[in-house]
C-alpha cells in the first residue's frame, strides 16, 4: 500500500483506536522493571565475586585451622583421617614430623593464596579487569583439581568435600566470565 493510500485511507475511516491494554496492578508492574528480568552484567559479575569469596573464605579458615592445629602441635589431620589415635602413636617421631613439615608449609600457602584471591577479586575483578579472571582461573583450578590428587593418596576421603568445592569454584568462575563478558560487549556497543 502506498503512503498516498494509507494516508487517505485515515482520512476516510477515521483515526485508529488504540490497541486494548490491560492495566496490571501497581505490583506486577513493579516485578517487571528492566533490573529484576535482565540482570545487568554487574550483577553477574557480583554474584561471580561473592561465591569466590566464599569459596576462598571457606579454604582460608581450613588451612589457617590446620595451622594454628600443627603450631599448637596437635595430631595432623591428614593422619588422623587414616590412622587413629593408637596408630598415630606407634608411629616414627620422624614421619610425624615431616607430615607437620608439609602442613606448616603448605597451610599458609593456600591462607596467602585465599587472601591474595580475595585482594585481587574485590579491587580488580569487580572492576572489570579481564587480566584478573585470567589469573583466577588459571591458578585456582589447578589448585582444585591437585585436591582431588592430593585426596587420591588418603583414599578419597575428603571426596565429597572436593566435589562441593569444585563446583563451587566453577559455579563462581562461570558468573564471573559471563559478568565480564557482558561488561566487555556493552563497551563495545556503546562505542
Amino acid at each position: 500500500m502506498a503512503p498516498v493510500e494509507r494516508y487517505l485511507g485515515r482520512i476516510v475511516t477515521g483515526p485508529r483506536e488504540p490497541p486494548l491494554r490491560l492495566r496490571s496492578p501497581p505490583w506486577i508492574a513493579s516485578c517487571f522493571r528492566r533490573s529484576l528480568v535482565v540482570p545487568p552484567a554487574m550483577k553477574t559479575l557480583k554474584v561471580g565475586a561473592i561465591l569466590l569469596s566464599i569459596w576462598s573464605g571457606l579454604n582460608l579458615c581450613v588451612a589457617a585451622g590446620v595451622t594454628v592445629g600443627t603450631f599448637l602441635e596437635r595430631k595432623p589431620p591428614a593422619l588422623a583421617l587414616l590412622l587413629n589415635d593408637s596408630e598415630i602413636g606407634e608411629l616414627d617421631p620422624r614421619a610425624i614430623a615431616v607430615v607437620n613439615a608439609q602442613a606448616t608449609l603448605a597451610n599458609p600457602c593456600i591462607v596467602a593464596l585465599c587472601a591474595l584471591t580475595l585482594v585481587v577479586v574485590w579491587t580488580s575483578l569487580i572492576r572489570g579487569a579481564r587480566w584478573a579472571w585470567l589469573a583466577l582461573f588459571g591458578t585456582l583450578l589447578p589448585l582444585q583439581a591437585f585436591g582431588f590428587v592430593s585426596d587420591a593418596f588418603l583414599g578419597h576421603r575428603n571426596l565429597g568435600a572436593n566435589v562441593a568445592s569444585s563446583g563451587l569454584l566453577l559455579l563462581a568462575l562461570v558468573f564471573s566470565g559471563l559478568g565480564l563478558r557482558s561488561l566487555r560487549k556493552r563497551a563495545r556497543i556503546s562505542r
